[in-house]
């Protein structure tokens, strides 16, 4: 029997967990769009639970738990700009993002907006719930560049 999902705002003692859930998956997910140098510098900044504490405290956020595993996380700064959307690579294809994604957009007013600098491998999920590409993005993490997208989602 699988547990069930539960949503719940982010919490810094989170921090260790989410920098293993975040940089595991981008060495398992997203291995399939980016080399493996590109891999290395971008879960190797994931994993400074320090930067993600910080993180934690000036953001807002959610967790997506199964049991006591936190399966899936978003952040975002007060504008509106996501800064983390990770689903752990052993709970995608369970509509644990679906979740996070409709319980964000769910919470927005008529009109605001939400942007967001997304991988090749998410950009197909945030096209599906109405996020438009800005443009095409060179990005890079200690020398190293990465292809990215802006995106924007605008609620009617």
């Amino acid at each position: 029997m699988s547990k069930a999902v539960q949503i719940r705002k982010t919490q810094v003692s989170d921090a260790p967990a989410i920098c293993q859930l975040c940089a595991d998956t981008v060495r398992r997910v997203n291995n399939r769009d980016y080399s493996s140098e590109q891999v290395e510098k971008w879960s190797g900044r994931l994993e400074l639970v320090d930067r993600m504490e910080t993180r934690l405290a000036e953001q807002s956020g959610l967790v997506a738990t199964k049991g006591d595993d936190i399966a899936g996380v978003v952040t975002w700064t007060e504008n509106g700009y996501l800064v983390l959307f990770y689903i752990h690579a052993d709970h995608q294809g369970q509509g644990i993002g679906s979740q996070l994604m409709q319980h964000l957009i769910e919470g927005l007013s008529q009109g605001e907006e939400m942007a967001s600098d997304v991988s090749i491998t998410a950009r197909p999920f945030f096209e599906r719930f109405g996020f438009k590409l800005v443009v095409e993005q060179t990005v890079s993490i200690d020398g190293v560049a990465f292809t990215n997208y802006s995106m924007k989602l605008k609620t009617k």
